[in-house]
């Protein structure tokens, strides 16, 4: 299987590329890769400016529609898939649990998607298989980008928040950073997580 991050996004709300902000001396970008390597042989990075990722040492894939938002660069991912089946999460999402996305990937066979949901569905943090193909070409074909809305075409295992809790109960590994806040945040919670000795 395929580790998938998606860094097409625009940044509007946070004024600067999102990916290459600095989180305890790491990019965002890069504490995402260190957790995808532990599991994927492949980590792949979605993205329509593959010159700025080529230092990460990542497959690096341009949109197969551009301008589909983060529904085309789910539907890049999983069109170079080999085996067809991808792990796809965003690229300002640091705190990914390793063993989470492992129990993710283990005991849930005949689905096409398998998705966390704490609070609400976690689109960005879920495996998606080729059977979704079809139904993302036909809503792209539509202009609706909107990625819950081929949900009910498909088979879906959802992971609820109990489960979600025995691995981490507060869902960092769903928070994301959108604004200069969130990361005055994040740095907060990564020097709870990581105190310096």
């Amino acid at each position: 299987m395929t580790g998938v991050i998606m860094a097409g996004g625009m940044n509007r709300r946070f004024g600067s590329d999102k990916a290459f902000i600095r989180l305890g001396g790491k990019y965002l970008i890069e504490h995402i890769i260190d957790a995808l390597r532990g599991v994927f042989d492949e980590v792949v990075i979605v993205t329509n400016s593959t010159t700025k990722y080529q230092q990460l040492g990542c497959t690096l894939l341009q949109d197969i529609f551009p301008g589909k938002g983060c529904l085309g660069g789910l539907y890049t991912g999983l069109k170079h898939s080999l085996d067809g089946r991808v792990f796809a999460v965003a690229c300002d999402m640091p705190f990914l649990n390793k063993e989470f996305v492992e129990y993710m990937l283990g005991p849930f066979q005949g689905y096409d998607i398998v998705i966390p949901r704490y609070d609400a569905l976690q689109p960005m943090h879920a495996v998606y298989s080729a059977g979704c193909l079809p139904h993302m070409e036909e809503l792209m074909r539509e202009g609706n980008l909107k990625i819950l809305d081929f949900f009910d075409k498909v088979r879906i295992k959802e992971i609820g928040p109990e489960e979600v809790a025995r691995f981490d109960p507060q869902g960092l590994m769903f928070y994301n950073i959108n604004t200069p806040e969130d990361l005055k945040e994040a740095e907060k919670l990564y020097s709870r997580i990581h105190p310096i000795s």
